[in-house]
């Protein structure tokens, strides 16, 4: 279900409009912009109303629309009721009512999103922005599209620019630093979930995400210590294990210190037991053996690893290199050949056959 694309007339309105503005829709070229005289209209009445709750506050229609509009709540009913392309279908046709407000068209996107729905969502969000301006329904709409979209770095400074307009919205502030640290902004998700931490505490997810940003922000002890804890109240969470143990070897590799190392492996160790099919564990654990000079260790790691991920090419080399210094020269070179017949990159090609002629030289 596909709303007509937008006209040219109103893709120059749209161009015209936001040319003036810098910071919002993800600093990039053609980018929407939120009207910042548009501050979301009040939602005091809406909140009121029972049986809104199930729908993002940016987007609840306000009690005028649903009284002068037939079928807004019947919309509002089959969202209610997890009948998301009904609810859509219904939003599509009241669409047309021009004296609406835009957060029916924002809501006719999240519906469509809602039934996984994504492309058809993000034409309905688009198409609001060339009739209504970038406004923060429509900003929180393409916000979620982005999300839906894999596209979080696009994401990112729609929510933040909503946070600045409510600064105590929990979910905006938690959007902000769940798609920061998804586009590799550690300190930025920080910032937010030092404001969120003053609301309300940190979920489990979000002390999740503290410690990825953490990570993220070159403080990997910071990050180990905050999973510790959050590991000693949820010790069968083998998510929270994973994150723990990669956070572990991030800061082994940081210090380089042998205890760093052993307390990678003690957790790697841990992780591969509960996960054997987990092939980066396996890869970490044998860089984290043969840093500590446990090589047959390393080289046990570095095989099973390549049993599960075959084209791991950096895995491959250092299980080369470890078996070339054991006096295996044809082992070392099978494992070679064997990472040759993998679909690996031209340059990962010429690595392998760097490393081939290298052993034949030394033999």
């Amino acid at each position: 279900m596909k709303s007509p694309p937008p006209t040219p007339a109103l893709l120059l309105l749209l161009f015209c409009s936001c040319s003036a503005f810098t910071s919002l829709f993800g600093e990039r070229k053609g980018a929407y912009q939120l009207k910042n005289e548009e501050f979301p209209r009040p939602f005091a009445d809406a909140i009121a109303m029972e049986g809104m709750g199930h729908i993002p506050a940016w987007l609840r229609p306000t009690s005028g629309d649903i009284q002068s509009a037939n079928g807004l709540l019947d919309a509002v009913v089959m969202l209610k009721e997890r009948e998301y392309e009904k609810a859509a279908m219904r939003l599509n046709q009241l669409r047309s009512d021009s004296s609406l407000g835009n957060e029916v068209c924002g809501l006719h996107s999240w519906s469509l999103l809602q039934a996984e729905l994504v492309d058809e969502a993000a034409t309905v969000a688009r198409d609001g922005i060339s009739l209504y301006g970038a406004t923060p329904a429509l900003a929180f709409a393409m916000a979620q599209v982005y999300e839906a979209q894999d596209k979080p770095a696009d994401a990112f400074p729609l929510y933040r620019d909503l946070s600045s307009l409510a600064d105590q919205d929990v979910l905006v502030l938690s959007a902000c630093a769940r798609t920061a640290v998804a586009s590799g902004r550690g300190s930025d998700a920080l910032l937010y979930l030092d404001r969120l931490m003053v609301i309300e505490p940190l979920s489990l997810e979000q002390k999740r995400l503290r410690a990825q940003a953490l990570e993220l922000a070159d403080r990997p002890q910071d990050a180990l210590a905050l999973y510790e804890q959050m590991s000693a109240g949820n010790p069968e969470d083998f998510l929270l294990l994973a994150d723990m143990a990669s956070a572990s070897f991030a800061t082994a590799s940081r210090s380089g210190q042998a205890s760093h190392y052993e307390n990678a492996i003690a957790l790697l160790e841990r992780l591969v037991e509960v996960a054997p099919q987990h092939g980066e564990a396996f890869f970490m654990l044998g860089q984290s053996r043969q840093t500590l000079g446990l090589d047959a260790e390393a080289a046990k790691a570095f095989d099973r690893c390549l049993e599960i991920e075959p084209a791991n090419v950096e895995a491959g080399l250092m299980y080369a290199e470890i078996l070339a210094a054991g006096g295996a020269a044809q082992a070392s070179a099978d494992v070679l050949l064997s990472l040759l017949r993998q679909p690996i990159s031209g340059k990962d090609v010429e690595r392998v056959q760097a490393h081939l002629v290298k052993l034949n030289t030394t033999e």
